[in-house]
């Protein structure tokens, strides 16, 4: 083991109490000693820069897997993505069609039952529905004179007759 020394002004000197002793500032090693304490420090040193390497190795490798994990759920959620808009457009096509379908049958029901009560389309007729029809005849002079004789006045072809 090392001696242990205080700095004095002509060297070194030992003191008593070793290790212990306040007055102690130094430790003198042997050669021996001094590479050993050298290998123990450079082989902890070795042993630190080998476990933060693992470390690091291990950080990336895990985040390796995690990115590739990513990028595999969302291409497998782009996928289901783009095949629900695939289902999507397909019912909208569908329904489409039904309501093309019903729109016609409820056209055709609607023909039918018009044709029932013997109703025409409006294409077919005015739109007006005639319930009684008769002719008047207007006596035109007769109605004219007797306003003009009201008046006095007579109109030239009644004073013909």
């Amino acid at each position: 083991m090392g001696e242990f020394v205080k700095k004095t002004l002509v060297g070194y000197k030992e003191v008593p109490g070793g290790h212990s002793d306040p007055e102690c500032s130094h430790v003198i090693l042997t050669l021996e000693e001094y590479e050993r304490q050298l290998q123990r420090i450079a082989d902890a040193e070795q042993e630190t820069r080998s476990i933060k390497h693992e470390a690091e190795e291990t950080l990336r490798r895990v985040r390796s897997d995690a990115q590739y994990r990513i990028q595999a759920a969302e291409a497998s959620a782009a996928q289901k993505v783009a095949d629900m808009e695939g289902e999507l457009e397909e019912e909208r096509r569908e329904s489409a069609y039904q309501r093309g379908l019903n729109k016609n049958m409820l056209r055709i029901a609607r023909e039918r039952a018009n044709a029932d009560r013997k109703l025409k389309p409006k294409k077919e007729h005015t739109g007006y529905v005639v319930v009684a029809s008769e002719e008047k005849q207007y006596r035109y002079w007769e109605l004219v004179f007797m306003h003009t004789k009201a008046l006095g006045i007579v109109p030239p072809a009644m004073r013909a007759r």
